[in-house]
């Protein structure tokens, strides 16, 4: 443990157990960080991230009015502020810490945490964070996530070409999903599978992980010329899908959009 890492550091600690908040802040202060926060739910946490800035989050999942998950969501999605955060939970649920990553969280947490698994975590998130590798640009209205941090890097954060890419990307979509229907309904397998490919090469830049595979599943059966029959619900979910993301996208080209006319 390199807690050199945490000297001069301010922590925000979102949890509503007080007696967790005590631990918490024992612990913490002893590793040199300058400041820790404490947040007894997550309406409460946004405000102190409105009026501060903070090196690291640890969010507790489960609270009273807005619990971890809602709470990063809003972090992510309307503050748009990449601050790495460490999810804390008491509840060992099989697929809870894939879920926290997928909502946007940096690391995880089981409660009750040992000195050293708290520290560990707090390393390894900071160490990626200061690599330039945690994730920057996520887009999530809690069933679809959005990754634009590829998009990101390519664009070098010009905001212009990134939204002149969700543009060409949401007008184009569409067309593609109703290709991939017009297709399948006919039997063309040549065809779909070069849609279906289309769809994947447009969905690795501005990155939609269920869409990408589900498109994968429509390439391999087009390729192997497998049965037809299930390549209909899985178009009808493709559609369903984008349709929400659809409107994630234009809640970024308007924040795009205000950013290019205060700069």
């Amino acid at each position: 443990m390199n807690l050199n890492l945490l000297i001069g550091k301010t922590i925000l600690v979102v949890e509503d157990n007080s007696i967790n908040q005590m631990l918490v802040k024992h612990v913490l202060s002893k590793s040199g960080v300058t400041a820790i926060h404490i947040a007894n739910h997550g309406t409460e946490a946004l405000e102190f991230i409105k009026e501060n800035t903070y090196d690291v989050i640890l969010m507790d999942i489960h609270m009273p009015e807005l619990d971890g998950y809602q709470t990063t969501q809003i972090i992510r999605n309307e503050l748009h502020l990449s601050v790495p955060i460490i999810a804390m939970t008491a509840l060992a649920i099989k697929g809870e810490d894939s879920r926290c990553i997928s909502i946007g969280m940096d690391g995880y947490v089981s409660k009750p945490f040992t000195i050293e698994s708290l520290y560990n975590e707090l390393e390894r998130v900071l160490n990626q964070a200061e690599a330039g590798l945690a994730k920057l640009h996520q887009l999530s209205d809690g069933e679809v996530v959005i990754d634009l941090s590829y998009l990101d890097e390519l664009a070098s954060s010009d905001n212009a070409y990134i939204k002149t890419m969700i543009t060409l990307f949401i007008e184009s979509m569409p067309l593609t999903l109703d290709k991939l229907e017009q297709y399948n309904n006919k039997g063309d397998w040549e065809n779909l599978f070069k849609t279906a490919h289309y769809a994947k090469s447009s969905l690795s830049v501005i990155q939609i992980k269920k869409l990408y595979d589900l498109a994968s599943q429509i390439e391999n059966t087009a390729r192997l010329n497998k049965d037809f029959s299930t390549n209909e619900l899985i178009i009808a979910k493709m559609k369903s899908i984008y349709a929400k993301a659809e409107k994630l996208f234009h809640k970024e080209l308007q924040i795009l959009s205000i950013e290019k006319q205060v700069a």
